[in-house]
């Protein structure tokens, strides 16, 4: 009898804007055709607003605590495990969840988990098969941000999207 082989997880980190989720499909895309390969992205697990980290009176998205590690971990378990599972969709312009969930089928060879603190938590680390870390200059990534921002999540200039932390010293 044939034992499918755990898939492969590849944690992909940077600063936000420093382009994790293109280097996650330009590996995809390099990937043999006959490799299953899925991304999924740590944003799809932020807190709701009322459980965000706040940081002068402003949600802060840009922190370790912004994020459901428990639900995180859960997820990659199931994903090891080539259990069939989904996540949650995550609306920026309410700062909650909506109905909608994303469908992850199971058997997939290999598994791309991009975000900002995907290096962050030491079990994820101790699953990964491979880490990366993309260094980015910082006021590059800013101006990604703040496009993306407008874009892509219709969020307005320089809401408390944009880490703070980028602009002390």
């Amino acid at each position: 009898m044939y034992m499918k082989m755990k898939p492969y997880l590849i944690l992909i980190c940077g600063p936000s804007g420093s382009g994790k989720t293109t280097l996650a499909k330009y590996i995809q895309e390099r990937l043999s055709p006959e490799l299953k390969c899925t991304i999924f992205s740590q944003d799809n697990f932020y807190l709701t607003r009322d459980h965000l980290p706040k940081v002068k009176d402003a949600y802060n998205y840009d922190h370790p605590l912004s994020f459901n590690w428990e639900s995180i971990h859960q997820f990659i378990d199931d994903v090891l495990s080539n259990k069939k599972t989904s996540i949650p969709v995550y609306d920026y312009t309410i700062s909650n969840y909506t109905d909608k969930t994303i469908d992850i089928p199971a058997d997939n060879d290999v598994f791309i988990f991009e975000g900002m603190y995907s290096l962050y938590d030491n079990e994820l680390n101790k699953k990964a098969d491979l880490k990366l870390y993309i260094d980015t200059e910082l006021d590059e990534c800013l101006i990604r941000r703040i496009q993306r921002d407008i874009v892509d999540r219709k969020l307005v200039p320089y809401s408390p999207t944009i880490p703070t932390s980028w602009f002390s010293s």
